[in-house]
């Protein structure tokens, strides 16, 4: 499915990458560089404590690196954090903790649109939206107490999603998801790169980056071990048939 990268030709739209690392590292992670293009489906890869998720918590803000550089749509995070940090959504493993047993999936998002400075307005347009775009709209007024993963993972997907950020980081979302749930998460992922996002995923899943990647970078002890890309693009038909919201299971 994947085969090693070999130099290529920029495009156009590669000359402003939506993410650029370079020589990022943090305690037991060692120095590594990746660029993701515009549109793509990147993976990490690796087993627990490979570091993946440890990329996920840097890029996000969630951790501070000890040396390193970043860049998000050219912004440099150091010189433009609060730019780069608004054109990046995040769903990390720690969100479904977060959310709560109390409360309707609006309520949710309404708190957490006003934690962001989303105006009330913004906040209302914005809302029914992203419910729609995880298929969540007929369940806006359930209890999330009585949400399982699945639907608790869609709204956290929600969240990252009410500033319509171009890129998206995803930490291992489907860890704890059975397999129908998996694969309409899934389906959700492709609509989204379908309508131009650019998703970084950390998984240990190599079926799941097959299915979803572009392009995977491997990790095993904190090391970077290479990068491989996707010898054959994913089925024009099927994306197509992954751009709408696809509703839980």
């Amino acid at each position: 499915m994947f085969r090693r990268r070999t130099p290529g030709s920029t495009s156009a739209r590669d000359a402003v990458p939506a993410l650029d690392i370079h020589l990022l590292c943090y305690e037991d992670l060692e120095p590594f560089s990746l660029t993701i293009k515009q549109g793509e489906i990147f993976g990490l890869v690796g087993p627990s404590g490979s570091g993946t998720s440890t990329i996920i918590d840097l890029l996000s803000g969630r951790k501070t690196p000890l040396d390193g550089a970043v860049s998000i749509m050219g912004y440099d995070v150091r010189r433009f954090e609060r730019r780069a940090r608004q054109l990046v959504g995040v769903v990390p493993q720690l969100d479904l903790n977060t959310l709560g047993e109390s409360g309707t999936p609006v309520e949710h998002l309404q708190f957490h649109a006003r934690l962001i400075g989303m105006s009330e307005r913004s906040a209302q347009k914005r809302i029914p939206r992203v419910l729609e775009a995880v298929g969540l709209a007929r369940y806006e007024y359930l209890q999330v107490s009585a949400f399982s993963f699945a639907f608790k993972q869609r709204l956290a997907l929600a969240r990252a999603l009410l500033l319509d950020p171009p890129l998206l980081l995803l930490d291992e979302p489907t860890r704890d998801a059975q397999a129908h749930e998996r694969t309409a998460f899934w389906e959700l992922v492709l609509a989204l790169r379908a309508q131009g996002k650019t998703i970084l995923l950390a998984t240990c899943d190599w079926e799941e980056a097959s299915a979803l990647c572009d392009r995977v970078a491997h990790l095993s002890q904190g090391k970077l071990q290479a990068v491989w890309e996707r010898a054959a693009k994913p089925n024009a038909a099927y994306e197509k048939s992954c751009s709408r919201a696809v509703e839980p299971t």
